[in-house]
């Protein structure tokens, strides 16, 4: 996609290396017990975008990583929290 071949124009000394990984992420409030007046909450949950693309969105290849309170005032703690052991894996 053009997408993609931008990406690859702009970072190409990351995308030369097969060993790094592109994830995508997405948080999305659920409330499944909405007829029961209980509260809502947060998923947080991320993929990787190097797998084949016919396989890539498949609930198997899929990684929860958080769930809060959807009502918490700082959501971005999860996002934190990941980002910060993804850059100590890059960093070894």
């Amino acid at each position: 996609s053009v997408g993609w071949a931008e990406k690859k124009a702009r970072y190409p000394e990351f995308f030369s290396d097969a060993r790094n990984i592109v994830l995508h992420g997405c948080a999305d409030g659920v409330n499944p017990w909405k007829a029961l007046g209980m509260g809502s909450f947060l998923l947080v949950v991320f993929g990787n975008f190097n797998l084949p693309g016919d396989i890539r969105m498949k609930r198997e290849n899929k990684i929860l990583l958080g769930i809060t309170n959807k009502k918490c005032k700082n959501t971005d703690l999860v996002y934190e929290l990941v980002v910060d052991d993804l850059l100590e894996l890059w960093e070894g």
